[in-house]
């Protein structure tokens, strides 16, 4: 984006000739001039959007979607989530002091077209509520029985900017057949580049497209790794300089501040999060939902936070193969928050 700094102004003058003729053409060419400037002030108001400014941040340590439920883009149809079983399985503690820790998901998720018409449906996966994130996926695939999808990866942000990267499955389909293509491109989407999954407002999106017959149940199963970094608790508010429109970049991704002062300042975490209010897109409550959070056995004595405090109840722990098992299940329901976590350093 370039931004304005500084305007250059021409100045007309009249010579110092007092012609009849010269004092006639005076008024017209005070005319142009006033007429001139008066263009550029325009311009200028037009571009005071993208004049650097000053403003106050609040800087917190980052959200990093561990898990999400998949969710209908942009559309709203008579499609229902039946049920979910989700698994989050928690890697081995890092051998390096700084080093990041591996998270491997697993979705199923059982969705019906509850309607007598067919249905083209583009499936996100919420990355993140601006087009920033903290994290890079290691891997990410979709599929449909088994059959793999083509999966992007879509970053959008202000003014009309829109892209799609290719993530996995066959390259010979196009992002331009995703079934609310012609959607973006209305001038409130394609301004702002924000992408509505239910109520919430999305900029970085993995998606692909879902084709149901009349009446069709489909499962669809969700795969991917990521890398989560060590993160330290500490909630800073600054002065920072910048033009951006929406999220600014500093306060993209961040972890709510009521859920960080629940737990001691200053220590280091690993912190993620479960997308659940994107489950919400589809019609109705979810039949039912299972999510299964496993940590590695090298994960023994930890100290796991979570942002609702009753709503993990331990399954296992000290097994040969995990320090612990925690689940969380609800049925008829019609998420309204998301989950978070705080793994402890040891």
């Amino acid at each position: 984006m370039t931004y304005p700094k500084k305007f250059f102004f021409s100045h007309f003058g009249i010579s110092s000739q007092t012609s009849h003729h010269r004092l006639r053409r005076r008024p017209i060419m005070k005319t142009r001039t006033l007429l001139l400037i008066l263009g550029l002030a325009a311009l200028v108001q037009l571009s005071l959007g993208d004049l650097i400014v000053v403003k106050e941040v609040v800087i917190t340590p980052k959200r990093v979607p561990a898990a999400g439920n998949i969710g209908s883009v942009n559309q709203s149809l008579n499609i229902r989530m039946v049920d979910a079983e989700v698994s989050i399985d928690v890697g081995p503690y890092p051998t390096s002091k700084s080093g990041p820790l591996s998270i491997e998901f697993i979705g199923l998720f059982h969705l019906e077209n509850e309607s007598e018409d067919a249905l083209d449906v583009t499936v996100g996966f919420p990355v993140s509520n601006s087009e920033y994130s903290s994290f890079e996926f290691k891997s990410f695939e979709a599929k449909t029985g088994e059959t793999v999808r083509t999966v992007f990866n879509r970053t959008s942000g202000y003014p009309r900017r829109i892209q799609h990267a290719h993530v996995s499955g066959p390259t010979a389909e196009s992002h331009k057949d995703l079934p609310d293509a012609e959607l973006i491109e209305r001038d409130e989407i394609q301004l702002m580049g924000i992408q509505k999954i239910g109520d919430d407002n999305y900029q970085n999106l993995m998606v692909w497209k879902e084709s149901f017959a009349p009446l069709q149940k489909k499962q669809i199963e969700v795969r991917y790794v990521l890398e989560i970094p060590l993160q330290k608790n500490i909630v800073l508010t600054k002065k920072a300089r910048g033009s951006y429109k929406g999220i600014w970049p500093q306060e993209a991704n961040n972890l709510p501040v009521e859920f960080l002062k629940t737990f001691p300042e200053g220590r280091e975490f690993f912190f993620f999060d479960y997308f659940l209010v994107s489950g919400a897109s589809w019609k109705g409550p979810i039949g039912k939902e299972k999510i299964t959070l496993r940590l590695d056995k090298s994960w023994t004595d930890h100290k796991l936070h979570c942002s609702i405090e009753d709503a993990l109840r331990t399954e296992k722990t000290g097994s040969e193969e995990y320090a612990a098992v925690y689940s969380y299940s609800f049925k008829e329901l019609e998420p309204t928050e998301n989950l978070y976590f705080a793994l402890e350093k040891k």
